[in-house]
């Protein structure tokens, strides 16, 4: 009987000791149960939170690079108005200032008509015996204020091809200064020449003595 009331206490401690440990064990497998739980809850709704919040993101983002692009697309429409405007200009210029030359070309062609005439009038004078001399010597002068004329219309056309190359205001007013040089010329040499015409009218000129 005093070994059986000796042993039953150690029995009694021992499985005291084993039912503790099972708790332990118990409680730990527990604890490991409701993190794996807790993490495979909240797993999925991160998983579904992150296309909640990234849906409308993504929409804002793609409304602004479509407004972006929209814009620059907006900008290069009105840079390519912009060149083809200026193009057109400079193309308006350019013939402008080609038609001025054009147009002094043209007088001084005129002029040198004259010129040819009123020479040819004055040698078939001259062989009747009719005194030529004021004639001839009016379309000396007349010579020389064309040639003068000339020389300023040539000045138009450098001046010019500047001007179509640049375009400036600087460039536009020389043309515009010597074009009226050149106009000015022009008419003095005509004014010359028509003196050297009248002067060949019955009466101004006299036959020369035999």
């Amino acid at each position: 009987m005093q070994n059986v009331k000796t042993i039953l206490p150690f029995q009694a401690a021992a499985v005291a000791g084993l039912l503790f440990v099972a708790g332990l064990a118990f409680a730990q497998d527990a604890a490991q149960a409701t993190t794996d739980s807790a993490q495979t809850t909240a797993a999925p709704v991160e998983t579904q939170a992150a296309p909640t919040t990234a849906k409308p993101t993504t929409g804002i983002r793609a409304k602004v690079q479509t407004l972006k692009e929209r814009v620059a697309g907006k900008k290069d429409e009105v840079k390519t108005e912009r060149k083809a405007v200026k193009e057109k200009i400079s193309a308006l210029k350019k013939t402008q200032l080609q038609n001025v030359v054009r147009k002094l070309e043209a007088r001084a062609k005129t002029i040198d008509a004259l010129l040819v005439r009123t020479e040819s009038r004055i040698a078939k004078l001259a062989t009747q015996g009719t005194n030529t001399d004021l004639s001839t010597s009016l379309v000396a002068t007349a010579k020389v204020k064309i040639a003068d004329a000339k020389t300023a219309i040539e000045e138009v056309k450098a001046k010019a091809q500047t001007a179509a190359e640049t375009a400036t205001k600087e460039s536009i007013a020389q043309v515009t200064t010597a074009a009226r040089n050149a106009e000015a010329k022009i008419k003095s040499a005509h004014a010359a020449l028509v003196d050297a015409v009248n002067s060949l009218k019955p009466g101004r000129n006299a036959v020369k003595p035999k």
